[in-house]
């Protein structure tokens, strides 16, 4: 396996930047600059996008093994955009000691520091390879959420761990949708009895789908991620028997450790 920012260095620079473009269409009416033309502004985003990119591409990245690391992948999923594709970040550990790989979760990484998001590593089955440079730029814009240079990150941070105090306090007061609403003077728009019968059926067909392909990826995944497991721990007892500090008994209450925490 390869690092998410192996990928992006060696890149085919205008095959990801069309890609990306693609996923995340330049909204022109936002352009404050109105002497500027289509072709100015395209150019000068991809300026921009090739700045970023050599930015990610010399970051010095987190570095792990892939069995201790962030796994990013590709799965199907129904959906409006990326040609019903999502994209996932694995934990590696939880997926290799699970029971149940639907009862492992995908993570979420928008307050993650870059340099923490280019070494995580992309699973090497076939959907993923398949579809890279979707994969590739969906990076791209979560690693760029706060700022290119995750200029706005830390104050992102600060203000999320305010709002989690905040709706931690018995004392704050929430209000429902349909007081907001309300408040508003807004009308909810309700479905009628038989679109919310075909949609719950809908949603159920999502569900389902979405599951159906994520089972089917995670189990590749997990089955590359065991391989390389089974080399590294090899190879840790080989170079602890080379050294002469090799105790089979210490390595078993070591692995017994690590599985039950």
């Amino acid at each position: 396996m390869k690092t998410i920012q192996e990928y992006i260095r060696n890149a085919d620079r205008e095959k990801l930047i069309y890609e990306y473009l693609n996923a995340n269409p330049i909204k022109f009416e936002e352009i404050t600059n109105k002497d500027l033309t289509i072709s100015e502004v395209t150019e000068r985003v991809k300026e921009n996008l090739n700045r970023y990119i050599d930015r990610l591409s010399n970051l010095s990245a987190v570095s792990k093994e892939p069995v201790e690391a962030g796994i990013l992948y590709v799965f199907r999923d129904l959906n409006e955009g990326h040609d019903n594709l999502s994209f996932g970040l694995l934990e590696a550990e939880e997926l290799i000691e699970t029971e149940d790989i639907l009862k492992v979760n995908d993570h979420s990484y928008t307050f993650t520091k870059q340099e923490e998001i280019m070494g995580f590593f992309v699973a090497d089955n076939e959907l993923t390879q398949k579809h890279i440079y979707e994969l590739m730029a969906d990076v791209m814009y979560e690693a760029s959420w706060w700022g290119f240079e995750n200029e706005h990150l830390e104050e992102e941070i600060q203000k999320l761990e305010e709002a989690l105090k905040e709706a931690e306090d018995p004392n704050t007061k929430t209000h429902s949708i349909d007081e907001v609403f309300g408040k508003y003077g807004l009308e909810r728009d309700k479905e009628s009895p038989d679109e919310k019968e075909l949609h719950s059926e809908f949603n159920k067909a999502r569900h389902n789908y979405r599951q159906h392909s994520q089972s089917k990826e995670r189990s590749v995944i997990r089955e590359q991620l065991l391989v390389i497991k089974e080399k590294t721990d090899a190879l840790d007892s080989l170079t602890g028997i080379i050294q002469g500090d090799y105790d089979p008994e210490k390595e078993k209450e070591e692995r017994i450790r690590k599985k039950h925490g």
